[in-house]
């Protein structure tokens, strides 16, 4: 049966595992918290990548994923014994950077460049104007899923989104508990609510009456910026989208979290996960968490058809030991590679039953520019299960959905 967010357990002590990230600090001699060297946090980013419950269940290591705290510690201590990591669940991680990415393009005047990446001349016109080099660029460039790549540019943003972090970190606790958590959450849902009332989008597109310009632009400061009746715009208004974001960190730091890999959707909560639609295998789409996407592809981001008012809102949890022979495709990505996903491969989506015709097409998937990762895919896509089974299979994890509405 399925349960609702306000039925989850979650502790009031220090949180030290759930559905998140970790930050690295160094402690001092005098107590005193502060950020790793920057080689040194390198060394630790490629620990926390390597520890991620999907990186774990690659390398058949699935019983590892509810004690990565413990594993991490112990990782990063053997580079620095004065190192420690603390756990920040998703939604917060996320919000961090958002929040961050908003701010550097108000203070900057204008649209990072990055975001209109597919523009031709456009983007290259735009680039001459507003450097990146000059606004010490948060931005990162967009992550389709065909490979996995930790670049330079992705640890020097994952370094600074984990200093803010640590200065928000007691020396007493070298944690945070849920109620700290929801504190710091219900300060960026006060920042997104006040930047969509003043409309804080309108004055960086409207210096610019390019329309093919126009046409190009993602990203947090346009999705959360413009009215409600552009298109990708998550309208940050009334009380669902902020009680929607406080349930998704409850999620995070529940016990549920602790020991499962939850996927996220909107949609009609009846029909989903049906594995074919007029007789053609159908693929569902889920995200890895409520934002993954938003930085260029708003439409395919979870929290955005969630908050839609004819759509359920829900999570799939599957349990870590259930996910090396789950019928559900996830992506071996980070956090910071989910947040900048483009496409149909950078979330997590069902699979097609083993006998699936793949010349027919496959409904829920758009294959479009992404047509060169088509056979690398499929092969990814295709369940080791009859039509008939994967049905009931899926079947058995939408009985168990988590109802945020």
């Amino acid at each position: 049966m399925s349960s609702s967010v306000s039925e989850l357990s979650v502790s009031e002590s220090v949180l030290l595992e759930g559905q998140g990230d970790y930050i690295v600090y160094r402690r001092r001699e005098d107590e005193v918290l502060e950020a790793p060297h920057p080689e040194v946090f390198a060394r630790c980013y490629q620990i926390l990548n390597e520890n991620l419950p999907i990186a774990l269940v690659h390398r058949g290591r699935a019983i590892e994923c509810a004690e990565r705290y413990t594993r991490i510690q112990k990782l990063v201590k053997e580079i620095d014994p004065t190192l420690g990591v603390a756990f920040v669940p998703k939604t917060l991680y996320e919000l961090g950077l958002i929040k961050k990415l908003i701010k550097e393009d108000l203070i900057n005047g204008a649209l990072c460049p990055k975001h209109i990446f597919n523009a031709g001349k456009v983007r290259r016109a735009w680039m001459m104007r507003h450097l990146t080099s000059k606004r010490e660029c948060l931005h990162l460039l967009p992550w389709v899923g065909d490979r996995v790549e930790i670049t330079s540019e992705m640890v020097s943003v994952a370094y600074r989104l984990n200093n803010a972090f640590i200065k928000k970190l007691s020396v007493s606790s070298l944690g945070f508990s849920f109620p700290e958590l929801l504190t710091m959450v219900n300060k960026k849902i006060t920042f997104l609510k006040n930047y969509y009332r003043e409309r804080g989008a309108d004055s960086l597109i409207h210096k610019d009456k390019d329309s093919v310009y126009e046409a190009f632009l993602e990203g947090p400061t346009i999705s959360f910026g413009l009215g409600s009746e552009a298109f990708g715009s998550i309208p940050f208004d009334g009380g669902f989208p902020s009680g929607l974001v406080r349930k998704g960190l409850e999620f995070d730091c529940s016990e549920l979290s602790r020991t499962s890999f939850v996927l996220y959707r909107g949609g009609n909560f009846s029909k989903d996960l049906s594995v074919e639609n007029e007789g053609v295998p159908y693929s569902s789409s889920f995200g890895t968490s409520l934002f993954a996407g938003i930085c260029y592809d708003t439409d395919a981001t979870a929290f955005y058809h969630m908050c839609k008012r004819d759509s359920n809102a829900y999570a799939i949890v599957i349990p870590y030991d259930e996910l090396p022979d789950s019928d559900f495709y996830i992506p071996l990505a980070n956090t910071l590679q989910q947040l900048c996903g483009k496409g149909e491969f950078f979330h997590a989506r069902t699979k097609v039953w083993k006998e699936a015709d793949s010349s027919i097409g496959w409904k829920g998937i758009d294959w479009g520019l992404f047509r060169d990762l088509e056979v690398s895919m499929i092969s990814l896509l295709k369940s080791d299960h009859s039509r008939d089974e994967l049905s009931r299979r899926l079947m058995k994890y939408k009985q168990k959905a988590v109802i945020f509405k």
